[in-house]
């Protein structure tokens, strides 16, 4: 968790738009998150592991407000995620509430960020929401803490395809729905200080688990010209794709008591 994070909230809290990502009173339709993001060089990756372990330690000794969320994936990037109030300026309470962290013990935020020194190359910031409408559970299903093996999909659209791609994405979900997949998947928009870009996400228990699920999807949509148009569909308005597997580090994460 860079240092830099101070820098990066400022320029994204003044390029902020007057934008309150809408909601109805009895359910949620979108969930902002600040996202930091390390780009680890591998010879320093278990020196970082343990400023990281440091710097979680230092959050919990001095009451950070807010839950940090982290992620690794397979090419040694290490995320943050920190939920935000639906209202995007939320950020400026996240910079306040690390302040108060600094403020408490100068002299040990010091100490602790010193340990990152040459463990990374990158450091960046940004917002991203999750979308309910273009995201999919099964009825009845909740998701299990369990499940921090995580295969993750960036869709980066044609510019100019953006509203395109969440439309697609909402055949998707259809198409999962009608089928009665009991695969769920996340999917998030990138928002600010970030591409274009779709990021949809399938939790499982472990490989071997997600080898399963993903068999049964297989085996149900087997043939379906339905599937072939959307993936043909799909593909006509993206530039990109990447595919990650990610696992959430929940012994490097913070909660608030």
């Amino acid at each position: 968790m860079s240092k830099k994070i101070y820098s990066a909230l400022l320029i994204l809290l003044i390029s902020l738009p007057a934008i309150t990502l809408s909601q109805e009173k009895e359910e949620i339709k979108y969930r902002p998150y600040f996202l930091i993001e390390d780009q680890v060089r591998p010879s320093m990756y278990f020196e970082y592991m343990e400023a990281l372990k440091a710097n979680i330690q230092f959050m919990a000794d001095h009451s950070f407000k807010y839950p940090i969320y982290t992620f690794t994936d397979d090419e040694y990037n290490i995320y943050f995620s920190i939920p935000m109030g639906h209202n995007i300026a939320f950020v400026d309470s996240i910079n306040k509430g690390f302040n108060m962290v600094y403020e408490q013990d100068k002299e040990g935020w010091d100490k602790m960020f010193k340990m990152y020194d040459n463990t990374y190359s990158r450091n960046k910031s940004f917002i991203i929401y999750w979308s309910k409408a273009l995201s999919y559970s099964p009825e009845g299903m909740e998701q299990s803490d369990d499940n921090n093996y995580i295969e993750y999909m960036e869709l980066f659209a044609i510019p100019g395809k953006m509203d395109d791609l969440k439309s697609i994405m909402k055949e998707w979900v259809e198409l999962y729905k009608k089928n009665n997949i009991q695969t769920p998947f996340e999917t998030y928009v990138g928002y600010l200080g970030t591409d274009l870009k779709i990021m949809i996400l399938s939790r499982f228990k472990d490989q071997q688990d997600a080898a399963m699920q993903n068999a049964k999807i297989d085996k149900i949509l087997e043939g379906s010209d339905e599937l072939m148009n959307l993936y043909k569909k799909t593909l006509k308005v993206v530039e990109k794709v990447d595919n990650k597997i990610m696992r959430h580090l929940s012994k490097y994460s913070y909660t608030p008591e």
